[in-house]
């Protein structure tokens, strides 16, 4: 179940989430949106990818 963000009079979109744990991002920036909710989801989530890489 997706979480939403709407107010008055507005369509329901929805939240952008953690790409490790999938908790609902607050985005605050708007030129650079945030993928994750700690550094160390960040951090765990790429060497995830490279380990996935170098042992495929």
């Amino acid at each position: 179940m997706a979480a939403t963000v709407a107010a008055m009079g507005e369509e329901q979109t929805p939240m952008k989430r953690c790409k490790q744990c999938h908790r609902p991002l607050d985005e605050r920036r708007w030129g650079r949106p945030k993928r994750f909710c700690r550094r160390w989801h960040r951090v765990r989530y790429w060497v995830e990818e490279m380990a996935d890489v170098v042992f495929s």
